[in-house]
C-alpha cells in the first residue's frame, strides 16, 4: 500500500525555533544511517477500498 524509503529521522530537541520538530534527511545529505521507514507515496485507491473494506465489519 505504501511506497517506503529508509531514512535517518530525529526530533529536535536543541533548537528553540524548531523545538519538537521532526526533521527527515530525505536524501542522506547528513551522511548518518538510515533509522526508520518512511511513507512517501500510497496507494490511495487500495487504501480506501481496505479501510472501507474493514470499517464494513463492525456494524
Amino acid at each position: 500500500l505504501f511506497e517506503l524509503k529508509p531514512c535517518y529521522v530525529e526530533v529536535e530537541t536543541a533548537s528553540p525555533l524548531n523545538l519538537g520538530r521532526t526533521v527527515v534527511d530525505r536524501w542522506g545529505l547528513s551522511g548518518r544511517p538510515a533509522n526508520v521507514q518512511v511513507a512517501f507515496g500510497v496507494d490511495a485507491e487500495e487504501f480506501y477500498r481496505l479501510l472501507t473494506e474493514r470499517l464494513g465489519r463492525y456494524r
